[in-house]
């Protein structure tokens, strides 16, 4: 079992897949991707509400994405930028230097990865809406109780969760 279905959590399950190990994915959200999420504004551009762009210095992203088939394009990083904090305040207006290193994106947004790594995936092997709020040791196994009250067994269990949450520390 792999407790969340954000970018670790689900390279991890495509990794052991290509193995032939098979994981199942518990998201305590409604959706795939912890800190990345795209939306798409009126004219379908993709708006990141998360993570956004990556450098040479994300060489193992960067094989993932390749590997994928997923096309990246350079982050346009030089010239004016406008930038608005508030609603009710108008745009600030920066002048911003062209970056030492390159950065890119992903075309079509970041989503599009974790979109492409669940299609590569078993359906029923992601379960979203299931958090874990109990891990218990069962004999040789281990029993994970979600909060809308499924039980599930399990030889092993990885957590794929930012050390934010504080999720585990219910456990130590």
């Amino acid at each position: 079992m792999i407790i969340g279905g954000g970018l670790s959590g689900l390279s991890l399950a495509y990794f052991l897949s290509k193995k032939k190990m098979h994981a199942t994915i518990l998201e305590g959200s409604a959706r795939l991707g912890g800190g990345i999420q795209t939306i798409k504004g009126a004219n379908g551009t993709p708006l990141e509400l998360g993570a956004t762009w990556f450098s040479d210095m994300h060489p193992s992203l960067m094989l993932l994405l390749d590997e994928l088939g997923l096309k990246q394009y350079p982050q346009y990083s030089k010239g004016i930028s406008l930038f608005q904090t508030k609603s009710f305040e108008p745009a600030q207006k920066f002048s911003v230097p062209e970056a030492e290193n390159p950065s890119f994106r992903i075309a079509g947004g970041t989503q599009m990865l974790i979109s492409s790594l669940a299609e590569k995936l078993s359906a029923e092997k992601i379960l979203l809406n299931a958090k874990v709020i109990a891990i218990r040791e069962q004999g040789h196994q281990l029993l994970l109780e979600t909060a809308d009250g499924r039980k599930l067994m399990a030889d092993q269990v990885i957590v794929c969760l930012p050390p934010t949450t504080g999720w585990f520390c219910n456990w130590l």
